[in-house]
């Protein structure tokens, strides 16, 4: 072993994910790399004068866990959160719905913001459009997304905040639902469309701080690298926020491509990420989920034929 930058750990419970040998009582590393596993007194007799020794006192050691499907983005601080009154795969009833929003219509300033999660109930009731939405709230901007985050129910404040007009195309990968017989758009919104607003929007922030919270907490996790699968931030603005940290992770940016694969930006290159982040790969979404009702099937969904 080399003299400098050496540790041991030891006294410990080593899991190595060698079938032979998944476990030691110690390990042994120099720079970045493990030298050595075995017995505490193995390992021990590596020690130089300079090594740091730490005794695990029968700490368990596991190799560091990659977080391989992240999304990690912050709500801006001036979104109001609606209170829907679950947690998981949230599923109020539209009446739950407008009753939340009217309640925090009453008591947040008008061109607030009001966020919500929504499950197949909603997407599933035909009375849920945006003029539903605009009775209780005419003069605040609600966004209501799947809790599977691939789609939403907007009002017309919200759709006017974002700047889509009554009858916008589609575009590629996704739809807006119609007011039947008309090209009017109902406020529910899917696929590649919904993801479009979903950056557009100016309801996320992609803030240095938060990135470190994010990152220190999960190193506090033992997850040593992540890959981060962004959505409402343009791998750009993520590193510019990266660079301005110090990260205890390695972190991977793919890049989502909004436009198709002939995308510009599908060739761009990101200069001069900070240490241990990359930019590579891209995120792509060839199908809906069962909560929409948009995932194909070879039979009809049995509560929703046709």
């Amino acid at each position: 072993m080399e003299k400098q930058s050496s540790i041991v750990l030891h006294s410990g419970k080593v899991f190595t994910a060698d079938p032979e040998r998944p476990w030691a009582e110690a390990i042994a590393m120099v720079g970045n790399r493990i030298a050595a596993v075995g017995s505490s007194q193995e390992i021990r007799s590596l020690c130089y004068e300079n090594t740091l020794s730490i005794d695990l006192e029968g700490r368990i050691v596991i190799p560091g866990l990659n977080d391989a499907h992240a999304h990690i983005c912050f709500m801006s601080d001036k979104i109001h959160r609606l209170d829907l009154g679950r947690q998981g795969r949230p599923d109020p009833s539209l009446d739950e719905v407008l009753d939340a929003v009217g309640q925090a219509v009453s008591h947040t300033l008008p061109g607030t913001v009001l966020f919500g999660d929504i499950g197949r109930s909603v997407f599933d009731d035909p009375q849920a459009t945006r003029f539903a939405l605009d009775e209780v709230a005419p003069e605040h901007p609600v966004n209501l997304m799947s809790f599977t985050k691939n789609g939403q129910l907007l009002n017309t404040a919200a759709l006017s905040h974002i700047g889509i007009a009554e009858n916008a195309a589609d575009g590629f990968g996704g739809w807006f639902e119609r007011i039947e017989g008309t090209q009017t758009i109902s406020g529910i919104v899917h696929g590649y469309a919904h993801f479009r607003l979903f950056r557009s929007s100016g309801f996320w922030q992609c803030d240095a701080a938060d990135c470190e919270r994010y990152a220190r907490q999960a190193a506090g996790w033992g997850i040593t690298s992540v890959q981060d699968m962004d959505v409402p931030f343009t791998p750009e603005s993520k590193v510019a926020a990266l660079r301005r940290i110090e990260l205890p992770l390695r972190w991977r940016l793919a890049r989502f491509l909004y436009d198709g694969p002939d995308s510009p930006a599908a060739a761009r290159t990101v200069l001069d990420p900070p240490p241990k982040v990359e930019v590579s790969g891209h995120k792509w979404i060839f199908d809906g989920t069962g909560n929409e009702r948009n995932a194909v099937r070879r039979e009809p969904y049995p509560d929703r034929p046709g």
